[in-house]
């Protein structure tokens, strides 16, 4: 089994608010993205509510480390309960979406022949299966395709308070979490939306997991994103090609005219675990 990563941020002053956990010893590993608090908290040292959120979350798999009897389920719970009672000592309201520490996550712990995975929201899970198939696990819809779709109609009909429309849009879809889709931040609710399973290691021949700055861009977010070409990609030049690959269509695009998003550039951070044959 051999494993790389890369994870960095959207811009080299920005602080990254993915970050990963690879334990080559147990076999887990996780990424977790934080999305920012819209209340624009920050702590004493000017990180946001999404990075602590994320590096919680990175802490505890440290916590759990080595203990073979962890269920992804229960620690993706844990560290939601974490998240809340966090918040609480920090005086933040939890009562109000806006400004709750929020995270997604994709993991998996390799063990006895099995690739437990568990994840939610929008960080994926990929598969890729001996027999060239491959299979994605995540999100099964895309919660943010309602603003991609906004943003495109505003391309076509601009009007004068379009950033006002874009951020009563972005306040309202974060008030849907853990109702429509799902992040970890406290909330039981986030319980529903944490999907879980497990794969028989000897049908794969690949995992890569990925936060949703590597979801490949698509010209029209009518449609759903399609993974061949980041395949073929990644099975030729890794996960540094991959990462490569999406900075340069999104440095070819940098007014978002040709790949509608909402910023220029994102977080990145993944995983590529290259397993025996």
């Amino acid at each position: 089994m051999k494993t790389n990563f890369v994870t960095e941020p959207a811009e080299s002053s920005r602080i990254n608010e993915d970050t990963i956990f690879c334990d080559n010893v147990n076999h887990v590993y996780a990424i977790f993205d934080g999305a920012t608090s819209l209340s624009g908290f920050k702590d004493k040292n000017g990180y946001s509510g999404g990075y602590i959120a994320a590096n919680i979350a990175k802490q505890m798999c440290k916590d759990f480390r080595g203990k073979t009897d962890t269920d992804l389920l229960n620690l993706l719970l844990t560290v939601n309960s974490e998240l809340k009672k966090q918040m609480i000592t920090n005086s933040i309201d939890i009562n109000n979406k806006t400004e709750l520490w929020s995270t997604t996550a994709a993991i998996v712990k390799i063990q006895d022949g099995w690739v437990n995975w568990a994840q939610i929201s929008d960080s994926i899970i990929l598969m890729i299966y001996k027999n060239r198939t491959y299979k994605t696990f995540g999100e099964k819809r895309n919660h943010d395709q309602g603003l991609m779709l906004l943003l495109k109609d505003l391309k076509h009909r601009p009007v004068d308070n379009a950033k006002e429309v874009i951020m009563k849009y972005v306040f309202d879809l974060r008030n849907r979490s853990n109702i429509d889709y799902g992040f970890l931040n406290g909330e039981p609710e986030a319980t529903k939306f944490i999907a879980h399973g497990k794969v028989k290691l000897s049908e794969l021949s690949d995992i890569v997991l990925f936060s949703d700055g590597l979801i490949p861009l698509v010209n029209d977010p009518e449609f759903d994103p399609q993974y061949d070409e980041f395949i073929t990609i990644y099975k030729q030049s890794g996960v540094k090609g991959v990462k490569d690959w999406i900075r340069n269509l999104e440095n070819s695009d940098p007014d978002c005219n040709s790949f509608i998003r909402n910023k220029a550039h994102d977080d990145i951070s993944i995983i590529g675990i290259v397993l025996n044959s």
